[in-house]
């Protein structure tokens, strides 16, 4: 059986709403470059800033692990959260 834990349309509007440099930046320090953001990745051992965090595309890639995301997902992969506790996270920041 396949149980909705919370509507499609809750999902999308704390990513409408959950800035992601904020997200992010709830979490690790950010560094303004450009249009965009830089952070050390925090999925792979990382010495120089390779996480870009697109405030445009609301996104965020790591371009040497490859991971990348949304707010959300990158709240679930840091925190080791579910998805609705994620989405929670994100809307209380």
């Amino acid at each position: 059986m396949n149980y909705k834990v919370f509507d499609d349309s809750l999902y999308k509007d704390v990513l409408k709403h959950g800035d992601i440099v904020k997200v992010v930046s709830a979490y690790l320090p950010v560094i303004r470059k450009g249009k965009s953001y830089v952070a050390k990745c925090p999925f792979h051992d990382d010495t120089n800033p390779s996480m870009h965090i697109s405030p445009k595309l609301q996104i965020f890639k790591c371009f040497v692990c490859g991971t990348s995301g949304n707010s959300i997902s990158f709240v679930k992969k840091y925190a080791h959260l579910s998805t609705r506790e994620a989405l929670k996270k994100v809307a209380e920041i």
